[in-house]
């Protein structure tokens, strides 16, 4: 099953380049195991903090590169600039397309929510009945289930614009079709929103 990694690297104020570039070498290294997809520094949420998106072709994969950055003395190659870091494995939500690398954004939005107790399969029959209406006003990126942890919930959409976002946004919500209100009358779970946009290198821009 094809997973994938999300990390979260806090680094020192004014090094985002110098960071970058560490973890794209960090990344593309022989030893290295996976695909870099994202390398993205936040706009808007938590600022000096670089999002690193990895693929894996299977969990065994994902796991032994697991293996490397623990035994690591120098973390993605920016320990001298990394202030705190958080990663989570995930794996799908429904069926979508693989991800294709390229010019998407270059503003990402990554949206994050706890998952209801037991809820898993009433969110994923609302986003495949809703999603096909969103998509066409602007694409999905990527939905994905973490498997370690409190589990949760991400979906990330790339923009042209901030403006392109609010618009279509917008739009989804006056024609119905956004969002899905998968547990109607319910107050929301825990969320937690970011805008990236991509740091040189980065496979997805």
């Amino acid at each position: 099953m094809t997973c994938y990694e999300l990390a979260y690297l806090g680094v020192a104020n004014r090094f985002h380049g110098e960071a970058a570039a560490a973890i794209l070498s960090y990344c593309k290294a022989d030893a290295a195991r996976g695909e870099l997809l994202g390398l993205w520094a936040a706009d808007v949420g938590d600022l000096n903090r670089i999002a690193v998106f990895r693929r894996y072709a299977a969990a065994e994969i994902q796991a032994a590169e697991r293996r490397r950055l623990a035994e690591s003395t120098d973390p993605f190659g920016c320990g001298g600039w990394l202030m705190d870091w958080s990663l989570t494995a995930y794996g799908p939500f429904i069926d979508l397309p693989p991800i294709e690398t390229g010019k998407r954004g270059p503003f990402y939005e990554v949206r994050t929510y706890d998952l209801r107790i037991g809820g898993l399969e009433k969110l994923r029959a609302a986003w495949r009945d809703r999603l096909p209406g969103r998509a066409a006003i602007s694409p999905l990126l990527t939905a994905m289930i973490s498997l370690e942890g409190v589990p949760r919930f991400t979906h990330i959409w790339p923009y042209p614009s901030m403006d392109a976002r609010t618009q279509a946004r917008d739009k989804a919500l006056a024609g119905g079709a956004w969002p899905p209100n998968a547990y109607p009358g319910q107050p929301p779970t825990r969320m937690r929103n970011f805008i990236f946009r991509p740091l040189p290198g980065s496979p997805l821009c």
